[in-house]
């Protein structure tokens, strides 16, 4: 029997062993180059999906800021009819207006805080925000939980009452 030369012809030759009378220089390189073909298509395909990944991310990021930034848009206007109000206290009550009249103003604060800064800026505000005062997100966590599990319960028992 004749086995297969390192050059590769197969002409008029028959195989020795299971791995069709190939030399294991041969098998060694086809697997390298195999396994630089699939690292070359892996790698494209991280890249690839890297960049769609960035492009969504950054997509979504334009997407909310514009609702953020017409959100504080919103608080703006809040904030003006908060400050109406205080003027319309003054005459009445003049100390509870000016109460009034702070918190318009730290709503006005808050407007244009959420209308000029990026949604990066904003998540490191709350970031820094959570740190430092971990007791306030908690609390708040809580209300927002006792809430809306008020308002479930309520929707609950409002179905049942109509069945």
């Amino acid at each position: 029997m004749e086995t297969v030369e390192a050059s590769g012809s197969t002409e008029g030759t028959s195989t020795n062993s299971s791995l069709g009378g190939a030399t294991p220089g041969l098998v060694g390189e086809a697997v390298n180059r195999v396994t630089q073909a699939a690292g070359e298509m892996i790698e494209q395909a991280k890249s690839k999906g890297g960049s769609i990944a960035t492009a969504a991310t950054g997509t979504a990021k334009d997407l909310l800021g514009q609702r953020i930034a017409a959100g504080g848009e919103w608080i703006g206007h809040l904030a003006e009819s908060t400050k109406c109000a205080a003027d319309n206290l003054q005459g009445k009550s003049p100390q509870f207006a000016g109460l009034v009249r702070q918190a318009g103003e730290s709503i006005e604060t808050l407007s244009s805080e959420l209308q000029n800064r990026s949604v990066d800026e904003l998540a490191q505000t709350a970031t820094d925000f959570a740190r430092r005062r971990p007791e306030v997100v908690f609390g708040v966590s809580a209300l927002l939980a006792f809430v809306a599990f008020r308002v479930f319960a309520g929707a609950a028992t409002n179905t049942a009452r109509q069945v």
